[in-house]
């Protein structure tokens, strides 16, 4: 594994970035397509604005809560912070800083916050099942050793290879990949299924992103087992 894909010149195309532009594309197309279903109120450039903002607020946020959480680093290496092609992310952030964007676009214009996480849940779950690719490939958010015939031997020059030398490491990011492509895929195929009898509209419109939520957490709970701690940063010097 390698983290940059392609050099052209001074300029590399990394794995990691890769995914994120390759999850923003795809969820553009899935957004359009459930706002056609629900009649939402948004034109495409409202429905490209809210993948945008939702996206530029979930990578701060993010980002703010990695760095928070490796302060002892990052306040000897200030100019590493803005370093996201790196990896660095914490899930957690960027759900705290991609709701908030909704929110605030929600009620900007007028929609219902539950009804517009519907939308935005089965794309986002795709586009973490690509970011966790980018992660493989950036050799970051890697697992423990493990003597398994699947383990993985990362670059020295990535987080795991610095970490964890010449070992096999659990590939965590491709357990997670595979867990997030899962709950893509019932989310997808069961959007259009009616709601139970007896549930209240409110109830029916977060159905989706409470499905979402409780599937990756726990997901995340069996996969946890296998992840190794936030590595050593200073690794990287």
């Amino acid at each position: 594994m390698h983290p940059v894909l392609i050099n052209i010149g001074p300029l590399s195309i990394r794995y990691y970035g890769l995914m994120y532009v390759l999850g923003i594309i795809a969820a553009i197309f899935l957004i359009r397509s459930e706002v056609r279903r629900k009649g939402l109120p948004l034109t495409d450039d409202d429905q490209t604005n809210l993948l945008l903002v939702t996206v530029f607020a979930g990578i701060i946020g993010a980002r703010i809560y990695y760095v928070v959480f490796n302060w002892p680093y990052y306040r000897q290496f200030l100019w590493d912070i803005p370093a996201v092609w790196r990896g660095g992310l914490a899930i957690h952030g960027g759900v705290i800083g991609g709701t908030c964007a909704v929110y605030w676009f929600a009620r900007r214009e007028h929609i219902p916050f539950l009804r517009l996480t519907d939308v935005l849940a089965p794309p986002l779950i795709l586009g973490q099942a690509f970011g966790r690719f980018g992660n493989f490939m950036n050799g970051d958010a890697h697992g423990v050793p493990t003597s398994l015939p699947w383990g993985v031997v990362f670059a020295p020059h990535t987080p795991a290879g610095s970490q964890f030398p010449n070992i096999p490491l659990h590939p965590t990011m491709l357990y997670e990949m595979v867990l997030n492509l899962g709950i893509f895929v019932y989310l997808w195929s069961t959007r259009k299924h009616p709601a139970k009898d007896g549930y209240r509209p409110c109830a029916t419109c977060c159905c989706i992103r409470w499905v979402a939520s409780v599937w990756n957490f726990c997901g995340r709970i069996v996969c946890g087992w296998a992840h190794c701690e936030p590595h050593n940063l200073s690794a990287w010097h």
